[in-house]
């Protein structure tokens, strides 16, 4: 065997290579510290040309300014849509080119009883009720019901309400509001009169929200849940309450065995019951009301078995339609893999035509760059926005690529929207710093009335760090220097210590 030495002027030149290979070495990792973070002068002016007012009409012509998800005046918003995405340079990213099927179902309540360890009612002025099944006829008999208190699993406050307790085949029993926000009698008499007879704000109510209730009992394996509405935890009283729950409702289909529906992701059925009924139970179990609310407040609260029996029945009309979201892109020029994602929902009213007509004139911005941005820049228009959140939430869950690759969601809404970032100061603080240069004030912190019907939620409940905008001029100048920005930059936007949402799967950045 011949052995080959290494003479040092071979070694010499060993070395002089390493220099070299470390530059090119630094230019396969693209560099990006040098990249230029600024947004060059020429795109804002084009953007600040764009043919807002033009679209905007445009869209509030469709359907008498009412672009519903379904039906003619669905059609033709989705063809603008199509037609102005491909003007607007954008790649399509839909299974069928800029298009993405939103599939739902449609189930309305036609009759409906209910019996709770004798308190009996019929769906009518003492209760609602609705199954998440799409079935003509639902029938649930449960052995028993379980007290779950407000229902809340929250690491970061360091409670969970569902400890030690299986609910599989058994029915949750939960009060609606936030175990952390101070009963309506504890206010006093003039901030209530302010609040309108309101809850007072509260920083992450999304823990009051029924929709999480719902989703986070389903995770827990429970048949059914039941929602106590409490005038003095919620704010409204029982008439008010219950109007909000609309008589149609809308919901993804979930086709059985697929990776959507396991691990559960809705239950049975869904009731709506006054305060008098969740009591009846509780003292029907030997428990007072009142001592079983004030432990539920407590972060060290557990949930208790309540050896009830309870019967549903629901008659249901069902139906499915199905929707559309358009989708594209700016392909990333050096991490096409990771993406700032721009959306608005063009369903609705005057509100979702700005936030279309902004999301259009940010894609051709975006576009004209001379160099594509380091990461991916996605454009989404979602289908049924408004109340329903629905085009989001399937957007989130199959996106073109996944959303743990997401650095932030800019959500536009209309022009006189305030700025609402979801639990992010790093990413209210990116666009503080992109709003300073035109001395355009941003909202601070999180307004109730905002975000739970935004399409931001749907991102954050993936783990992205969102924001809810406006859709004025000022508003997308912002957006475009902090998409830019972090279209540029490695990372992205990190989730406060006590968001709600920083245990929700995502890639450590």
């Amino acid at each position: 065997m011949k052995i080959v030495s290494w003479r040092p002027r071979r070694w010499a030149s060993c070395l002089a290579l390493v220099p070299l290979i470390v530059g090119l070495g630094g230019c396969l990792q693209f560099g990006w510290d040098r990249l230029s973070r600024k947004v060059p002068s020429a795109v804002i002016e084009l953007l600040e040309h764009a043919p807002l007012a033009e679209d905007t009409a445009a869209l509030e012509a469709i359907g008498d300014g009412e672009r519903a998800a379904f039906g003619e005046s669905g059609r033709q918003t989705l063809k603008f849509l199509v037609r102005r995405f491909r003007q607007a340079g954008l790649q399509p990213m839909g299974q069928d080119g800029y298009l993405q099927a939103v599939d739902v179902d449609r189930i309305v309540t036609v009759d409906a009883e209910l019996d709770l360890a004798g308190w009996h009612a019929r769906a009518g002025d003492e209760l609602v009720i609705w199954s998440q099944r799409p079935l003509r006829r639902l029938e649930r008999a449960a052995p028993s019901v379980v007290f779950v208190g407000f229902g809340v699993t929250a690491p970061e406050r360091g409670r969970d309400d569902y400890h030690g307790l299986d609910l599989r085949g058994r029915v949750a029993l939960v009060w609606l509001g936030d175990p952390d926000r101070p009963v309506l009698s504890e206010l006093s008499g003039e901030k209530a009169a302010a609040d309108g007879g309101s809850m007072p704000p509260s920083p992450w109510s999304w823990y009051a929200q029924w929709r999480y209730k719902v989703a986070e009992a389903a995770r827990h394996g429970a048949a059914g849940v039941i929602l106590v509405h409490d005038q003095r935890q919620v704010g409204v009283d029982w008439e008010d309450g219950r109007r909000r729950f609309p008589a149609v409702r809308l919901q993804l289909h979930r086709p059985v065995g697929t990776a959507e529906a396991s691990p559960p992701s809705s239950v049975d059925f869904v009731a709506l019951v006054p305060a008098a009924a969740g009591e009846h139970l509780l003292r029907e179990a030997s428990i007072r009301p009142s001592r079983a609310l004030e432990a539920a407040r407590d972060p060290r609260f557990l949930g208790r078995v309540l050896e009830l029996p309870i019967e549903v029945t629901i008659d249901s009309e069902v139906g499915r339609s199905r929707s559309f979201n358009v989708v594209g892109e700016i392909p990333g020029r050096y991490d096409a893999d990771q993406s700032v994602v721009i959306a608005a929902d063009w369903d609705g009213g005057r509100a979702g035509a700005q936030a279309c007509a902004g999301l259009l004139a940010l894609a051709e911005a975006f576009h004209s760059l001379a160099q594509e941005p380091a990461r991916s820049v996605e454009f989404v228009a979602v289908t049924l926005g408004t109340s329903h959140r629905l085009g989001a939430e399937r957007y989130a869950h199959r996106p073109p690529r996944a959303m743990a690759e997401c650095a932030a969601a800019f959500v536009l809404d209309g022009a006189e929207t305030k700025t609402c970032a979801l639990a992010s100061r790093e990413l209210l603080e990116v666009l503080k710093a992109a709003a300073q240069v035109d001395q355009h004030e941003t909202g601070d912190g999180c307004a109730d009335r905002t975000w739970p019907r935004s399409a931001a939620l749907a991102f954050a409940r993936r783990g992205v760090p969102s924001v809810v905008v406006g859709s004025g001029l000022q508003d997308l100048r912002m957006v475009l220097r902090a998409g830019y920005r972090l279209a540029q930059s490695k990372g992205g936007p990190r989730w406060e210590p006590d968001s709600p949402f920083r245990f929700c799967p995502r890639s450590n950045w």
